[in-house]
């Protein structure tokens, strides 16, 4: 776990890192990744949230000053996309309305 303090230059500095992160593609791997930070306050994660926005290789959650930044590896997609596989399979045999909504929450 990383510590966050809560000063404009950290988050600054904080928000660069992500987006190398983001352009070298460090999160494009087998496993999944997870970082999380402690000492986050609603309004840097407010901030965070908007700096990674149109990132889709990412994913956050938020309690209590605990940010955890998350990326789903290879290995989750082909998982995820053999589920739904199996699931709209069962749904089509068994005549039963099926909608996919991927990762929409």
């Amino acid at each position: 776990m990383f510590s966050l303090q809560e000063t404009g230059e950290t988050i600054s500095h904080f928000l660069a890192e992500l987006k190398v992160l983001i352009r070298q593609n460090k999160f494009n791997t087998n496993e999944d990744q997870e970082y999380i930070f402690s000492g986050v306050s609603w309004e840097n994660y407010q901030m965070i949230l908007d700096a990674i926005a149109d990132e889709s290789w990412c994913r956050t959650s938020y309690l209590d000053g605990l940010l955890k930044i998350m990326s789903p590896g290879l290995n989750h997609e082909r998982i995820k996309s053999f589920l739904d596989a199996v699931i709209q399979t069962y749904c089509f045999e068994k005549d039963i309305k099926c909608f996919p909504m991927a990762s929409t929450t």
